[in-house]
């Protein structure tokens, strides 16, 4: 056999232990063996874990602010992570985890004004905060109170949480999502803004227009904004039951 094909072979031995793994009842017997012969797959199993909390951080409880909280952010910990594995994640102390302070904890810690998303997608504001309790206001429903040790039960709203048919809002505008295009950017079926004026709004159809917008300083509208875009929308000949 040439080392061309014992390469080969090789490799295609590899894919069968990979595939094994996926389908494999008890998979952590299955891995603890293949990883063993093929050390290539710890190495892989290494970088999924790694895109895990990458993930995790992304799109995770309140991780913007509780980062910036002890001193570091998103990029700084993902240019960590990169670096763990390859010898240089401590050299001559210059590369220690700049998230070495951080202590790990429990649930998260909302602020009044925050909006926070349950485990089923729901939104909520976080209208005050006393003692061991928070008070949410949703968009449907009296508003309500939450124990502080609940509180993991929900995660900060991030643009990732925008759905169809939610009203966002900046302090000039206020729009009706329609979808994301990507991370940082998405299409609204229409908008309103103040009059030119300054006497009542100004209405404008973008179900045709396919604009671009930018989701930055957009946030989720409070009720009685969301009240007032419809009455404004709906004057307008725009009825929420074209989306």
């Amino acid at each position: 056999m040439t080392t061309e094909e014992k390469a080969k072979a090789y490799e295609e031995a590899l894919k069968r232990a990979e595939a094994a793994i996926d389908i494999a009842a008890d998979k952590d017997l299955v891995k603890g063996v293949a990883t063993t012969i093929f050390p290539e797959l710890r190495e892989r199993e290494d970088e999924r874990i790694k895109k895990a909390i990458l993930s995790a951080l992304r799109g995770g409880i309140n991780t913007e602010k509780y980062l910036e909280k002890h001193g570091t952010n998103y990029g700084e910990v993902e240019a960590w992570l990169e670096r763990q594995g390859t010898g240089n994640s401590h050299k001559e102390n210059e590369d220690t985890c700049v998230c070495s302070n951080i202590e790990i904890e429990d649930s998260p810690n909302f602020e009044v004004g925050d909006w926070i998303v349950d485990k089923d997608g729901n939104l909520f504001y976080v209208y005050d905060k006393s003692g061991d309790m928070y008070f949410l206001e949703g968009n449907f429903g009296a508003p309500f109170a939450v124990p502080v040790d609940e509180q993991y039960k929900y995660h900060i709203w991030t643009f990732e949480d925008a759905k169809n048919g939610d009203v966002l809002s900046t302090a000039n505008e206020i729009v009706l999502f329609n979808e994301k295009l990507d991370e940082s950017s998405f299409y609204p079926y229409c908008h309103i803004k103040p009059a030119d004026n300054e006497s009542g709004w100004q209405f404008f159809d973008d179900t045709n227009d396919m604009g671009v917008w930018s989701s930055d300083y957009f946030k989720p509208a409070k009720n009685a904004t969301r009240k007032m875009f419809y009455h404004v929308i709906e004057k307008n000949g725009f009825t929420t039951q074209r989306y």
